[in-house]
């Protein structure tokens, strides 16, 4: 499925760290598409904005106090009407456990998060490319992991 870059784009980031969410913000300015955010400090807040918010991306970070960011994607992957909402792990960490659970899971993508803004910034293109060729990743492990 193709998404043209004309369309906008609904996003919900997911992330307790307010660094994190400054920067997400921060990378995505210069984006050439339009871009409407939702930020979301918890997984228990997520599931609340998701069915008003309707995203077409979710950026979910791993490890956040209450529910964590594989709790949240196993309980929405179990309904319906977010089975189709592409969901990049976006964290800190790089661990094949987390890796593998993620991927079990239904992500679409593991992001490991770049150390600058700048790395980010050049990250979010990429991605939001391959979301606007309908390429995100739907298949094997080997390629569920997404190279900087």
């Amino acid at each position: 499925m193709s998404h043209q870059n004309t369309q906008k784009l609904s996003i919900l980031l997911v992330d307790d760290d307010l660094d994190d969410q400054f920067f997400f913000r921060e990378s995505i300015m210069h984006i050439d598409q339009e871009i409407d955010l939702s930020v979301a400090s918890s997984g228990k807040e997520a599931e609340k904005k998701i069915k008003e918010f309707k995203p077409c991306i979710i950026f979910l970070d791993i490890n956040m106090p209450g529910q964590s960011g594989k709790e949240f994607l196993e309980n929405i992957r179990c309904q319906n009407e977010f089975k189709d909402v592409s969901v990049i792990m976006f964290t800190t960490s790089s661990n094949q456990d987390d890796i593998k659970d993620c991927y079990r899971l239904g992500a679409n993508l593991f992001v490991t998060k770049p150390l600058s803004s700048v790395e980010q910034g050049k990250l979010m293109q990429k991605i939001f490319k391959l979301y606007s060729e309908g390429n995100l990743f739907t298949g094997e492990l080997d390629k569920f992991v997404f190279k900087n």
